[in-house]
């Protein structure tokens, strides 16, 4: 019943049951370096949880536990804006100006796939282990797999 909004500002929160704004990061326990993050550029729910991406990274709320988290750095994917992010029990797909890259969530491994088809990514459906990519230049239709 809640409605999240990023901005350049902050993170806001909107909640039918009490109408007003709150801020996201007044909500429970939190890491310090959630406090610096800012301009929220895609906002994605998975289960009970809410993944937003902003400057200085990908960040994640657990609805259950009340509590904030830093998923990943922004260092780790160049420090590119995300366009659009797609979440599944394993994985953060997030897609840039120059291309897509794949966050293991649990060991924080990445794979970048920066390949001049794809150019920037506006979109992404995550459907299984197929992944629709709405690019600049097109639809993309990727079946990616685990790493072995």
């Amino acid at each position: 019943n809640n409605i999240w909004i990023g901005s350049k500002s902050g993170l806001y929160i909107y909640s039918d049951d009490d109408p007003k704004l709150i801020n996201a990061f007044s909500l429970e326990k939190k890491e310090e370096l959630i406090n610096n993050l800012f301009n929220f550029t895609v906002i994605e729910q998975n289960n009970n949880q809410v993944y937003v991406a902003g400057d200085l990274g990908v960040a994640k709320f657990d609805n259950q536990l009340n509590e904030w988290e830093l998923v990943s750095s922004s260092v780790i994917y160049d420090n590119k804006m995300i366009y659009s992010m797609s979440v599944n029990d394993n994985y953060l797909f997030i897609g840039t100006r120059d291309g897509l890259s794949r966050i293991n969530k649990r060991t924080g491994l990445i794979k970048n796939y920066s390949y001049p088809f794809i150019g920037q990514v506006n979109d992404l459906i995550l459907d299984g282990n197929t992944l629709w990519i709405g690019t600049v230049n097109g639809l993309i239709k990727f079946k990616w797999k685990r790493d072995l």
